[in-house]
């Protein structure tokens, strides 16, 4: 059984139909470029450069996904088993994964 990190005191999750979005309604930087690929196929064919672009996007969200369900798991374990700093961390680390440029881990200085 998978439930959403939202479920269990995370504030994110999946809404709508399975978008990654938080409160504010953010979008992974990978599904954002997959929306605008699929804009530009609405209106002509893509590039070989732009169709190997979009199979790399799609790759990369098959990753996120798995490491999602992942991490979803690991928060259902930790929530089970009482263990709220076990939960809380793995929370961050779903943050971190669905919004990189937006979370942050303390103590990890960023590459801005």
């Amino acid at each position: 059984m998978l439930v959403k990190p939202s479920d269990i005191g995370c504030g994110i999750g999946l809404t709508g139909r399975g978008r990654m979005v938080d409160a504010v309604g953010m979008i992974h930087p990978v599904h954002q470029r997959l929306a605008e690929l699929w804009q530009v196929n609405l209106k002509r064919p893509l590039t070989e450069l732009e169709l190997s672009e979009m199979n790399q996007c799609l790759s990369v969200n098959v990753q996120l996904c798995f490491k999602n369900a992942y991490l979803e798991n690991c928060s259902l374990l930790a929530s089970m088993t009482n263990d709220i700093d076990w939960q809380h961390e793995i929370c961050l680390d779903i943050e971190t994964l669905q919004y990189p440029e937006t979370k942050k881990k303390p103590g990890h200085k960023g590459t801005d």
